[in-house]
């Protein structure tokens, strides 16, 4: 699964990357990749959904979006000029 994954990864930054030349011409579209929900350590059984164990549970969800907050907050403040 680790490989599929890191394989997953690098094809969907090259399609973001392809993206990105595509949306150059339209001010109000950013198109950005980031790993940042695939580094989130996912590795406890409360982390997942009781059903599956595949599908991240409320704390699982929550531990994504504090994973995701610093890669977002990090862009917005570089394309404000902040950083």
């Amino acid at each position: 699964m680790i490989g599929l994954a890191a394989s997953i990864n690098s094809r969907l930054k090259n399609l973001v990357m392809k993206s990105q030349e595509q949306a150059a011409s339209h001010q109000n579209v950013r198109i950005v990749f980031s790993t940042a929900l695939y580094d989130v350590q996912i590795d406890k059984a409360e982390m997942l959904n009781d059903i599956d164990a595949w599908h991240p549970s409320a704390l699982g969800h929550r531990m994504l979006a504090a994973g995701a907050y610093p890669a977002v907050y990090r862009y917005i403040r570089e394309q404000r000029g902040l950083d």
